[in-house]
């Protein structure tokens, strides 16, 4: 079993504004801090597999969903999160996933 495990704090946002949860909302469903959901939508944020975990039951979602994947490229929420975490600007393709992404969680 992982120990430690990478969210995609973008994805974990998208699918926490879908839910129309307050970032203190997902974290009272998830049993906790909201300061750990800031941290965690705020960029890439390592944290406990048993915090993902209860992250992804409180928004329904399969955890597989909201981890960032091996090998992150450009084009990718993932990716544009990476940017996020090294302070770089984004490039039009994560900018465009990002859009994207934000698009799908309206309808």
């Amino acid at each position: 079993m992982r120990s430690n495990v990478t969210l995609d704090g973008l994805v974990v946002g998208v699918y926490r504004t879908k839910k129309r949860l307050s970032m203190r909302a997902l974290a009272e469903r998830a049993g906790i801090t909201s300061r750990t959901v800031h941290n965690i939508e705020s960029g890439r944020h390592r944290t406990h597999y048993r915090t993902a975990t209860k992250i992804a039951e409180a928004l329904e979602v399969p955890l597989e969903h909201l981890l960032v994947p091996e090998g992150v490229r450009c084009g990718t929420l993932a990716g544009f999160d990476r940017h996020l975490a090294d302070s770089t600007t984004p490039c039009a393709e994560c900018l465009s996933a990002w859009a994207l992404a934000w698009k799908q969680a309206a309808k």
